[in-house]
């Protein structure tokens, strides 16, 4: 019997979903897509999406940002795994940190487990600090408490501080087929 690695929806599994190059809206539909058809893995749910301003300055375009809820029973690195290899079949490629890329996932909370392996790191450790994550995350669960920080996601965005077209709302992520 396998066991499902789900949570109570105030703690859940959310991958966060990123991109700047290409056909952006359309390649986080066909990262969603391929990650609906993997075995072991059923999406829950997804956020809107957001058009967000690129950090560390070395981006130079805008990114468009989303967020999904999982349940699997994979474990944390085979999971990591997967979504690396829906990375690399959209293209991604890593030559520096914070480039511009075709898709960026990244598990950024899973429920109240602290995982610290040397290939992953979960709740991700910028996770209270990015608007262009947390807003997400706080459409599919604002409850959900950061097991590190104790405080809500919704807390958390709130804390931020603004600037305006940082993070704009965009509308929903919807799925189409792959190509």
């Amino acid at each position: 019997m396998s066991t499902s690695h789900t949570a109570a929806p105030d703690a859940p599994l959310i991958v966060a979903l990123g991109t700047s190059l290409g056909r952006r809206a359309h390649l986080l539909q066909q990262a969603v897509a391929a990650l609906a058809i993997t075995p072991q893995v059923r999406i829950l749910a997804s956020s809107d999406v957001y058009d967000t301003t690129p950090l560390g300055g070395v981006a130079k375009h805008r990114f468009l940002n989303a967020a999904i809820r999982l349940e699997t029973t994979l474990e944390p690195e085979p999971l990591l795994d997967v979504l690396q290899s829906v990375e690399t079949a959209l293209g991604r490629t890593r030559n520096q940190h914070w480039e511009d890329r075709t898709m960026d996932l990244d598990l950024v909370l899973w429920g109240e487990r602290v995982i610290k392996t040397p290939r992953l790191v979960v709740p991700h450790p910028e996770l209270h600090r990015r608007r262009f994550v947390l807003a997400p995350a706080v459409d599919l669960a604002p409850q959900a408490r950061h097991p590190l920080r104790d405080r809500s996601l919704r807390q958390l965005l709130e804390a931020l501080p603004t600037t305006e077209g940082d993070c704009v709302r965009v509308g929903p992520l919807t799925l189409l087929p792959m190509d």
